[in-house]
């Protein structure tokens, strides 16, 4: 059975590349080299494709023949998603456009500076959802697994405009303490609520009409850290233009638990609406 790893895939090789690709050709142009590599990985990468047919068909009710276009479309949308990465790090996001449901709630949690929970998923695209954080007035923490690819982080970093911090997720839990001083002095954690390592710290939802394992750390911080909490997402609407979501701002008046379940009911209903930009390459409801 797959599983996640903990790790981002892909080469500090294939990181520059893509950077070289964008700075010489342009957007339009690898774009058009895109095409080909998610054509590759869509005859050869079988077990990712195994994984979103169960999805695609079983989970989202779409028959084969939809279910393939739609794992074509997912494999390009997600070199996309890289390449559109790439291009806001190296200085060309005018190039894109952006629409968005609940920016200013956003702004004015980073402006009360009393702290605040971002929660979004490996869907769409986080990298540019933090694009809009830039227009808050807060020092922003991401929340990263530590065994994800240090040299590709580092890479981005140094090419990136955006200011934020990483919080290193350890096994010595010392991340914890970093969060709760950063909450302390005012500023946003940000944190996927879809992925887990260990199988111990996961609480079962129901997403898509089946049980499926998300991480309980999150939702159980939120409730301790006692700080206004959001569900945030940007998915993309076409070759250039982004929309970015997020919900109402609240307390952690329920359990961990609620609040875990009304993260997978929102993330659900952003996935039926663009099933083509999951970007779990997993057996996320652990089907046999």
């Amino acid at each position: 059975m797959a599983t996640w790893d903990g790790k981002t895939k892909g080469t500090l090789l294939g990181y520059q590349i893509f950077v070289w690709m964008v700075q010489t050709f342009g957007l339009n142009i690898s774009y058009l080299f895109l095409k080909t590599v998610a054509f590759y990985y869509y005859i050869f990468a079988r077990r990712n494709k195994r994984v979103l047919q169960y999805f695609y068909e079983t989970r989202l009710g779409n028959s084969r023949t939809d279910a393939n276009k739609l794992i074509k479309k997912n494999f390009y949308l997600l070199a996309q998603s890289i390449l559109d990465k790439i291009a806001f790090a190296t200085g060309q996001e005018k190039k894109f456009t952006f629409s968005n449901e609940g920016e200013d709630r956003l702004v004015a949690l980073a402006n009360e500076k009393k702290g605040g929970v971002l929660v979004s998923a490996h869907f769409g695209n986080w990298d540019i959802a933090g694009q809009i954080l830039k227009n808050c007035d807060a020092i922003v923490n991401v929340v990263m697994y530590d065994n994800e690819h240090e040299n590709i982080k580092e890479f981005l970093e140094k090419k990136s405009g955006v200011k934020y911090h990483v919080i290193a997720q350890k096994e010595d839990m010392s991340h914890l303490f970093k969060i709760y001083q950063a909450v302390k002095r005012g500023e946003l954690i940000c944190m996927h609520g879809d992925r887990f390592i260990n199988k111990e710290q996961t609480i079962k939802l129901d997403f898509l009409g089946a049980k499926a394992s998300f991480p309980s750390g999150p939702f159980k911080m939120i409730k301790k850290l006692r700080v206004p909490y959001a569900f945030v997402f940007a998915t993309k609407t076409d070759d250039r233009h982004y929309h970015f979501t997020s919900t109402v701002p609240k307390l952690p008046e329920e359990e961990p638990n609620q609040i875990a379940q009304s993260f997978a009911n929102v993330l659900e209903e952003k996935v039926k609406v663009n099933p083509e930009q999951w970007f779990n390459y997993y057996d996320f409801h652990k089907h046999p």
